[in-house]
């Protein structure tokens, strides 16, 4: 009788439900997303649930999906007529599982460096080349870059020309170097994809007389639009030397010029081995108009045995962490020749901007298992975080980016709200002892970025390579603006350090 009555029940519910056909069907959902291991670029990252407030776990899977594209093995085969018949951005054998072991150039690194881009002297600037074009050899290292040619790979040049000055070495800002425990400065490039180059090129922003109006960098990258949108990748790489596990590190031959000061307006270069042990991506979306910033460091750098940046065996007394070098009463000149002493001790100390937060340590260890079982030297690199806006839009416009979170007013709501690379923001990592995690020269992509300007007053759009722009790039009182704008930024004298360092020639 029981079941008898529990079945009428059931058939009488069926009975009074609506047709099938007169449901309200809701939007389906995405599927979650993966990391894929694919030469695929992300136009965008992706969420199951679009009223999810937490995406950290899913712009982290964005992340290592970006890196793993970016580090695919570049097409270095030509094509067309020369001599612009390079193939530039475009990854090979795409069909085919990501290869193990190391190889290069990847992808990223057959974008255009900023040095091509932003070219001239204080009488003008020079459009760059096609963004399919080898460069241009700089004078006095015809031969370095003869050598690159010869072996189709693209230069990695060591240079960033600023007030007619090279100062590749030096980090964003602090304007201060990083050491290496051999006593050799940490180098610097940065490089863009060919969607802002085009935008570039489309309104001569190479040129700082156009700098008249806001920038916006469209279209941003967009799944629905299948559009990239601009992308910047800023790399950190450290001499090699017979002390380090080359297996462990991404390296490539890399031309290091500095100032002839024999010869003005002329460089000297010499060929390098170094390794990758840091990378920075930006990239604009329609998610995300302030920019995803995913940042990844080698996991050498200051732990394991033989830390790149850090002497395990030196007591805090004798090598305190994280001190930013003064320079020399004759500066520095880049000279790769030179030792420099002391080396920086890094560490990363409680509440650091440059701690992996614990969803990304997660995410890690399952891509790097899976790196490590096709033997990838992409195994030892890491993920420290990738910082996004949880509210990218307020009344349709993109949200502004606060320097302070507060209750009330969270802006953009960066997620997380600090972030640092140890061998891109090593001085600006940690946090004050009194103002704790609001200190405002705690490290953060989105709010150093957001106050990049062009014409004084014009909006860069989180882009600060649009200040490499000439005529103005080679006026002295642009660099020094610069310097006091971050200072402002940071609360903080970027043109003094705390240790004193020293150099003499290398005898190895």
């Amino acid at each position: 009788m029981r079941i008898t009555s529990v079945a009428l029940f059931a058939s009488l519910l069926l009975a009074c439900r609506a047709p099938v056909a007169e449901q309200k069907v809701g939007p389906a959902r995405a599927a979650p997303p993966e990391v894929t291991y694919s030469c695929e670029i992300p136009y965008d990252a992706t969420f199951a649930d679009p009223k999810q407030f937490d995406r950290q776990t899913a712009v982290d899977i964005y992340s290592w999906n970006t890196f793993i594209a970016l580090n695919w093995p570049a097409e270095t085969a030509t094509k067309g007529e020369a001599p612009c018949n390079l193939q530039n951005g475009v990854a090979r054998d795409c069909d085919k599982p990501l290869p193990g072991g190391d190889y290069g150039p990847t992808v990223w690194e057959t974008f255009m460096p900023d040095s091509a881009v932003f070219r001239g002297d204080e009488k003008g600037a020079i459009a760059p080349p096609g963004w399919n074009c080898p460069l241009e050899p700089l004078p006095g290292c015809e031969s370095v870059a003869n050598d690159a040619a010869a072996a189709r790979e693209p230069v990695l040049r060591m240079i960033i020309k600023d007030a007619n000055s090279a100062h590749e070495f030096l980090q964003a800002g602090t304007f201060a170097p990083l050491i290496d425990q051999d006593g050799s400065f940490v180098r610097y490039e940065m490089r863009i994809n060919r969607d802002e180059l085009e935008f570039i090129n489309k309104n001569k922003l190479w040129d700082s007389n156009h700098h008249t109006a806001d920038v916006n960098f469209q279209p941003v990258g967009s799944i629905k639009n299948k559009t990239m949108g601009p992308m910047e990748i800023k790399a950190a790489w450290k001499v090699l030397t017979g002390k380090d596990q080359r297996e462990r590190f991404h390296a490539r031959e890399v031309e290091v010029a500095w100032p002839n000061s024999e010869k003005q307006g002329t460089y000297l270069c010499k060929q390098y081995t170094m390794g990758l042990v840091g990378l920075h991506i930006a990239h604009k979306t329609q998610n995300a108009p302030q920019w995803l910033w995913s940042t990844f460091e080698h996991v050498d750098n200051t732990k394991g045995e033989h830390p790149s940046f850090r002497d395990p065996n030196c007591d805090e007394s004798k090598c305190p962490p994280n001190v930013q070098p003064d320079d020399p009463d004759e500066g520095w000149n880049g000279d790769p020749r030179l030792k420099q002493s002391p080396p920086t001790q890094v560490a990363i100390t409680k509440d650091s901007a440059a701690t992996i937060p614990h969803q990304s340590v997660q995410l890690n260890e399952q891509v790097r298992r899976k790196l490590a079982a096709i033997g990838s030297v992409w195994q030892y690199y890491e993920l420290v975080s990738t910082q996004w806006p949880s509210v990218p839009y307020i009344n349709g416009k993109p949200a502004p980016v606060n320097r302070r979170l507060t209750l009330l007013n969270q802006g953009a709501g960066q997620r997380p709200t600090f972030l640092a690379n140890t061998t891109m923001e090593t001085y600006l990592m940690e946090p004050d002892e009194e103002e704790g995690e609001n200190h405002p020269r705690t490290s953060s992509c989105m709010v150093c970025h957001s106050i990049a300007a062009i014409g004084g007053t014009k909006s860069a759009d989180f882009s600060y390579l649009l200040r490499e722009a000439f005529p103005a790039a080679a006026n002295t009182n642009e660099s020094q603006q610069r310097r006091r704008e971050l200072s402002r930024v940071f609360s903080l004298d970027t043109s003094k350090g705390g240790q004193p360092t020293k150099a003499v020639p290398r005898n190895d």
